[in-house]
């Protein structure tokens, strides 16, 4: 094992007081290896509640140190690409993600660290979260079958309870279906990985998912936990304020998706098989996205310009085919929407 440490990067754009400094003490209440040294670097990307007046006696154990960056808005991605590239190759080892209205158990690190050990790269658990009643693992059906089926897809790696090495081809078909992997749930070997960035231009949707599939799809081998080691909080989210159906905000989303699925084509070597997977995504989500588009151009409401340029730019057929797309969800618009 390396004696380089590990560095959380938290995006931080909060409205209310004290989501911050809770997403902070549950990070130094981790139970550690001995010696290890942690690095934690707050972003404070233009946030209405200063990150500096959260961190005001915050009691750091000798072996953490901290940094603060303020900068302009740049979304959660573009903070995250920021504190990425403050880190010293040479000292980091490891990499975890944290966003700031969530809380770790305190065995999070200690699991992903021991999990990871020296081979493994890209390391993702189970969690709960404030609009779920069940695990996210629970809840989705690639997961789902996963956790109650290990020994048919994973091999539990020795000495650690619910901690599995799973085949990366398997892992990357399982997050083109479904994004498996929430941020905060994420640990990673950084010093593999050191030019790996999100893509700031899928702010509303799919950054950080083609960064899971990247670490899926360029990694020697992948662990994931199945313990429910992070609690996923209410606070500002981009994604799911963009899920207001009474807003113009939910047709950009769809667009994003759209956005998404094509740079995931273009950024991978793809099976025949994940080929069909994307193509079916693309099906779906342009169907979406036409009709939400006319709705609400229809309402005097209107979805991004920049982002329908960026799409057509790509494929200059679907500005044609919005229209069609339109009248043909028309009919049945609640049924298919189900499906989105």
């Amino acid at each position: 094992m390396s004696d380089r440490g590990i560095a959380i990067i938290i995006p931080f754009f909060q409205r209310e007081s004290g989501i911050l400094l809770r997403a902070l003490n549950s990070v130094v209440s981790q139970k550690l290896p001995a010696g290890m040294r942690v690095q934690i670097v707050v972003i404070d990307d233009s946030s209405p509640v200063s990150a500096a007046s959260e961190i005001k006696g915050l009691v750091l154990p000798d072996n953490f140190a901290l940094e603060l960056v303020e900068q302009s808005n740049s979304g959660p991605g573009g903070a995250r690409n920021t504190g990425l590239d403050m880190l010293d190759v040479n000292q980091t080892e490891f990499v975890a993600f944290l966003d700031s209205d969530d809380v770790w158990t305190d065995d999070h690190l200690a699991l992903a660290i021991a999990g990871l050990g020296s081979e493994f790269d890209f390391f993702f658990c189970d969690h709960t979260r404030f609009n779920i009643d069940t695990s996210w693992f629970e809840d989705l059906e690639t997961t789902r079958d996963w956790k109650r089926n290990p020994d048919t897809y994973m091999t539990e790696i020795s000495g650690l309870n619910q901690i599995y090495q799973i085949d990366n081809e398997l892992l990357f078909n399982g997050l083109l279906n479904e994004c498996l992997s929430q941020t905060s749930t994420v640990v990673y070997r950084f010093s593999r990985h050191t030019q790996l960035r999100f893509d700031i231009e899928q702010r509303s949707a799919g950054e950080d998912h083609l960064f899971w599939l990247s670490l899926a799809k360029n990694s020697r081998a992948s662990v994931i936990c199945m313990k429910e080691n992070v609690f996923c909080g209410r606070g500002v989210n981009i994604y799911y304020e963009a899920l207001e159906w009474t807003s113009a905000k939910v047709a950009d989303r769809y667009g994003y998706l759209v956005l998404f699925w094509v740079k995931a084509k273009e950024q991978f070597e793809l099976s025949r098989q994940q080929n069909d997977i994307i193509d079916r995504r693309l099906q779906r989500y342009t169907r979406a996205y036409g009709y939400l588009f006319i709705r609400f151009l229809s309402k005097r409401q209107f979805p991004s310009l920049p982002l329908a340029q960026k799409i057509f730019a790509r494929d200059p057929k679907r500005i044609v085919l919005i229209p069609y797309y339109f009248l043909s969800v028309l009919p049945n618009r609640a049924a298919e929407a189900k499906t989105w």
